[in-house]
């Protein structure tokens, strides 16, 4: 069953939001202001959130704030409802990475069908995503390590895209954002610490370069002895080399005998 929050002042909109969706079959979750919406979208972490902006103490993006700096809710679609309807606030709304916005008044079936459109377009990049399976491919979290023959769900500016943990060459950490490039050209940038992805991809075939680089060790192509016993390494279509730490080379020329 599929979950939504839907963090309203409204109390009587809410409650009509909460019955479209519970009679499509959703199971619904609902706050009544912003501090308890961000606490309810840490517990249950839904699949999707609908948020209104004006609300007295925590507003809508203070709690859109609040969820895209936590890797555990940043992944989670987010929908602003609003009054609002100038270009600059919508415009301020996308900036702080929601995914759509809704401008009051708002026909009920319309809302319906984007809550419907964001979902399906996760489907669409991987018909094998659903809840139960979001141990494969993670939104925000994950529990185990993936192999490299599985794939992993990300967000990029708003949209969920697919990445094959085997396409994956190389990752450079930058701040709380990365830098991922892939086998195939593409260069894509995720809000995800280098951390986060250590977690989940296989250790057999990544190795930690340096503080802020991940290499995949099955796209080297070149490897030497580079000034103060550390290694250079070429990786293939990747035009800059990665030198290795010092520390990280000793480790490295034990795990591939170099």
């Amino acid at each position: 069953m599929r979950n939504i929050l839907i963090i309203e002042d409204d109390a009587d909109l809410c409650e009509n939001i909460k019955q479209i969706f519970e009679s499509n079959k959703f199971k619904v979750f609902t706050a009544l202001n912003g501090a308890e919406g961000i606490n309810i979208a840490k517990k249950k972490l839904p699949d999707v959130i609908l948020c209104d902006i004006k609300m007295p103490g925590i507003d809508g993006y203070d709690v859109k704030k609040n969820l895209g700096s936590d890797p555990l809710t940043i992944s989670i679609p987010f929908i602003f409802l609003s009054g609002k309807a100038e270009l600059r606030d919508i415009k301020y709304g996308l900036e702080l990475g929601a995914d759509d916005y809704i401008i009051k008044p708002f026909n009920i079936d319309d809302l319906y069908n984007t809550v419907e459109k964001r979902l399906n377009r996760i489907k669409e990049l991987n018909p094998a995503v659903s809840k139960e399976k979001a141990d494969n491919i993670p939104q925000g979290k994950t529990k185990k390590k993936l192999t490299e023959l599985e794939q992993i769900l990300v967000y990029i500016k708003g949209e969920p895209e697919i990445i094959k943990i085997a396409d994956i060459v190389v990752i450079y950490s930058d701040g709380d954002y990365s830098k991922v490039n892939c086998i195939g050209g593409e260069e894509i940038h995720v809000r995800k610490l280098l951390k986060e992805w250590e977690k989940i991809l296989p250790e057999q075939i990544f190795f930690r370069a340096r503080n802020n680089t991940v290499i995949n060790l099955r796209y080297i192509i070149k490897l030497e002895k580079w000034f103060s016993r550390t290694i250079m390494i070429k990786l293939k279509n990747i035009k800059e080399p990665v030198i290795v730490s010092q520390r990280m080379s000793k480790k490295l020329k034990s795990k591939l005998k170099f």
